[in-house]
């Protein structure tokens, strides 16, 4: 499997099948506006940020590991969350000027529809939690 984000880091706890690594925030985690649809989260307190991995052999807590998020990942997150709301938004600006509205109304059914999906993604994600993305890969 092809992996597009690796990092190194160290597990801080085991449950199951999944590991919580602890991640730098040196990494490119801490810049990244795609974070929340990938599991990170920010540990301000240790300041590394922690995700969740799936491991197949179960590491040690406190060893160090190779994570990787798989290539198709972060194009579905790049596609969700910023490709369709701009898709939607321009289309819900085209149905607006073809229905004769003018450009302050065209805008504010673009927002609205952007502001639509954004609540309709939280929903989902807060109804339906994913399994961890990433992967123990070393």
């Amino acid at each position: 499997m092809k992996y597009s984000i690796t990092h190194q880091g160290k597990v801080t706890s085991v449950d199951g099948t999944v590991v919580t690594v602890a991640v730098s925030d040196s990494s490119d985690c801490a810049g990244c506006a795609l974070t929340a649809s990938c599991g990170a989260r920010s540990a301000p307190s240790s300041g590394h940020t922690l995700v969740e991995a799936r491991a197949e052999r179960l590491p040690a807590v406190g060893s160090e590991v190779k994570i990787g998020l798989p290539s198709g990942v972060t194009v579905t997150a790049i596609l969700r969350l910023l490709g369709a709301p701009l898709l939607l938004m321009i289309i819900c600006a085209v149905v607006a000027a073809l229905a004769g509205a003018g450009e302050g109304t065209m805008a504010l059914s673009g927002l609205g529809a952007v502001a639509a999906w954004y609540a309709g993604l939280y929903v989902w994600r807060r109804l339906h939690p994913s399994p961890p993305l990433w992967r123990v890969i070393g």
